[in-house]
């Protein structure tokens, strides 16, 4: 919700990266996914997962995030999600023009 509230105040932060780092971004609809008991996925559960998967190619860490969601949930052609959900997952690599000196 970006830029809906002209009177909101914004901050900015910079953080460093390094080659091998991965940043993860992702709407609500991630962690609040909830199960048949009304439970939510929740952040302890999204933590274990990143425990767990923080060694497998982005595309795959995707895929595997949105089906362990799904399997909690029961998500499935019958039973559909509650709330959107968006997943943005960026691996940085060394810059091969860096490495070249060009």
């Amino acid at each position: 919700m970006l830029g809906m509230f002209p009177e909101a105040a914004y901050s900015s932060l910079e953080i460093q990266v390094a080659s091998g780092d991965r940043c993860r971004l992702y709407t609500d609809g991630v962690l609040e996914a909830r199960n048949a008991a009304q439970e939510e996925f929740g952040k302890s559960r999204c933590k274990k997962f990143l425990a767990t998967h923080r060694d497998i190619p982005a595309a795959h860490f995707v895929s595997a995030l949105l089906d362990s969601i799904a399997r909690f949930s029961g998500y499935n052609s019958l039973r559909s999600q509650e709330d959107d959900m968006t997943l943005l997952v960026l691996d940085f690599q060394q810059a091969s023009w860096l490495s070249t000196g060009i």
